[in-house]
């Protein structure tokens, strides 16, 4: 991060200036801290956790990062249970609850060409996704392994499949578990994994059947947001809050999950027809309306 110390000076002499941080560790708060004694800063907090992490760093450095906040124009939280943690738990009256959704995109042509062919394959798609293979707790935080275990327990429906997007660095050692896994249970044919990035993952949401986020920690996850906009059912863990409409499964307990996807395909017209029926709201009037606070519709956008 400090690398690039030419972009702190750049921004720091600016005479009129508006950042807009996405916050992912405690240095991170210390250069919006130099940035914010001379310009407008704005953070944004998207892990489910994140600010709880913050809560428990050590002394030192957790009296750095709530000084960094405090200092901040606007802390945006994009759950209410971050949000208000953040203001009954560490006294910041500047934090507001933004859900990181901004209506708009949706399917590429180019990228439905790609995936035409797994929707030929099955007659009900499930999609799920993750930027890389990841851990939290010891434990696969996407939950690749739960939804093999979940096809597996589902074997009698042999037209059902998981498109799973993931694009990232693989891990190897995990990755060939996953694989061994699958020839196991000889469900390779229907588990799929896209390595290549699509334009727009929204793409994938809006052939699917039915979208899963099975994670152990999570934010607002922007995957269900699209997939609810795009009038797919979504089921998700419940390790932490959890968009309307969304279908719940205990984070982490396979058969709970099963127990939730038996239920979708059970009745795939009522939950489709839910899905339909919600329209999760777009959010960025109610950034530029930050913008437009703190930096009277003139400063520059750091993003």
């Amino acid at each position: 991060m400090f690398a690039n110390a030419r972009y702190l000076f750049r921004f720091m002499w600016q005479p009129r200036a508006l950042l807009h941080f996405h916050v992912d560790s405690w240095k991170f708060l210390v250069l919006m801290y130099l940035l914010s004694l001379r310009q407008a800063v704005i953070a944004s907090l998207h892990d489910g956790n994140s600010i709880q992490k913050i809560d428990n760093l050590p002394t030192v450095r957790r009296w750095v990062a709530l000084k960094a906040l405090k200092k901040c124009k606007a802390v945006v939280a994009d759950t209410h249970a971050t949000c208000e943690y953040g203001r009954e738990r560490m006294g910041l009256k500047n934090i507001v609850m933004i859900p990181e959704y901004i209506a708009g995109g949706g399917p590429v042509e180019s990228d439905l060409a790609r995936l035409e062919a797994y929707r030929s394959r099955f007659q009900t798609l499930i999609s799920s996704n993750a930027f890389q293979i990841a851990f939290h707790n010891d434990e696969d935080l996407y939950g690749i392994d739960l939804l093999i275990e979940m096809v597996h327990a589902l074997g009698d429906k042999k037209d059902l499949g998981v498109v799973f997007l993931l694009p990232g660095k693989a891990e190897a050692e995990y990755s060939a578990k996953l694989v061994k896994r699958l020839q196991e249970y000889e469900i390779e044919d229907r588990f799929i994994f896209i390595r290549e990035p699509l334009e727009e993952a929204s793409s994938l949401w809006s052939i699917s059947d039915l979208m899963i986020r099975a994670t152990n920690t999570d934010g607002n996850a922007l995957s269900i947001l699209e997939a609810l906009h795009a009038g797919i059912p979504v089921i998700a863990s419940d390790c932490v809050e959890r968009p309307t409409g969304t279908l719940l499964f205990k984070s982490r307990d396979v058969e709970d999950l099963i127990r939730a996807v038996s239920e979708v395909l059970d009745q795939p017209e009522l939950y489709r027809q839910r899905a339909r029926e919600l329209k999760p709201e777009g959010n960025a009037e109610k950034i530029e309306a930050l913008y437009r606070q703190w930096g009277g519709g003139k400063r520059g956008v750091k993003k």
